[in-house]
């Protein structure tokens, strides 16, 4: 049994311009041509979210894939990375409350 909360809007680009126009018109497209319920929670497209899952760690002469969350990229490094971080976060509390387990 699957149940669907809504779309994740994700990949977002966060260009003031967009936003203020074109986002609000692809929302309500999503509403009234496909009927289909859109989430709370949206992931904007930021450079950090690709910068933590393209870490790496040097053994000797080799370097191997370390990616790191974004909440933990977030507690270490940019206020960028916080942002990101604090949409997940968001996208968390709303899937937890959506399923019953958040209050």
């Amino acid at each position: 049994h699957i149940i669907l909360m809504g779309i994740l809007a994700s990949k977002i680009s966060t260009n003031s311009k967009f936003l203020q126009y074109t986002f609000p018109k692809q929302r309500s497209v999503i509403l009234e041509r496909y009927n289909l319920p859109l989430m709370e929670a949206v992931i904007y497209d930021r450079t950090v979210l690709s910068e933590c899952m393209n870490q790496t760690i040097t053994v000797g002469d080799l370097e191997y894939p370390d990616p790191k969350s974004v909440i933990k990229y977030a507690e270490e490094l940019k206020s960028d990375a916080q942002k990101s971080a604090m949409e997940f976060e968001i996208l968390a509390d709303e899937v937890l409350t959506g399923i019953g387990l958040n209050k």
